[in-house]
């Protein structure tokens, strides 16, 4: 559509009229903005509120008021001032918690090498604990053998290491019964004929 004026000199100009699609346009715009806006300052006041709830302060009238028109503005549920104080608390015990383990990173990486030295050392000992273990293992095996062959030993010595009244004994009936062999030795054996034993030559 397009409109007539006249200028300073009495002549009729054309003035042609903005475009409806563009006004639109500009009017949709400026209501996002000023939505954004609203929004915008209702979050910066939703967080001074839960805020000041969480530090342990006791919301005011006008906090009430803004909480609830705030909920209503932002459709939040009607727990959201204890959901949202909640969040805060485990935000803060997540920061000292993390605090705490960079603290703790940062002495650990400082005794690295302190701690490096010792692990070694502690594998070290453990190895020689094994070894003393495995001897020990090796030593219980050969006991038996070895008992057994100092058994043995003994027994072919018994002058040094048998029970002297035992050898004494033995010592003794070795002398009889050599002195019977002896004796017997000496009997007379007369030749015998051809043919004849000792009992039919007794005959």
């Amino acid at each position: 559509m397009v409109r007539r004026e006249k200028n300073d000199g009495g002549t009729a100009v054309a003035e042609r009229l903005g475009n409806p699609d563009e006004i639109a346009s500009r009017v949709e715009q400026a209501a996002v903005e000023a939505r954004r806006d609203e929004v915008r300052a209702d979050v910066v006041r939703w967080r001074e509120i839960v805020n000041g709830v969480a530090a342990g302060r006791e919301p005011s009238a006008a906090d009430i008021r803004d909480i609830g028109a705030i909920a209503h503005r932002l459709r939040l549920p009607s727990d959201s001032v204890a959901i949202a104080t909640a969040a805060l608390k485990r935000a803060d015990e997540l920061d000292a918690d993390t605090e705490r383990f960079k603290k703790e990173c940062a002495d650990v990486q400082a005794r690295k090498p302190e701690l490096v030295a010792e692990i070694k050392a502690t594998e070290q000992r453990l190895l020689d604990l094994r070894a003393t273990l495995n001897l020990a293992i090796v030593s219980q095996s050969s006991i038996a053998a070895t008992l057994s062959a100092a058994n043995h030993h003994r027994n072919q010595h018994p002058l040094v290491f048998g029970n002297v009244e035992h050898v004494v004994n033995e010592v003794c009936r070795q002398d009889s019964a050599m002195g019977r062999s002896t004796l017997d030795g000496l009997k007379h054996r007369p030749q015998l004929a051809e043919g004849k034993t000792l009992v039919t030559w007794s005959n």
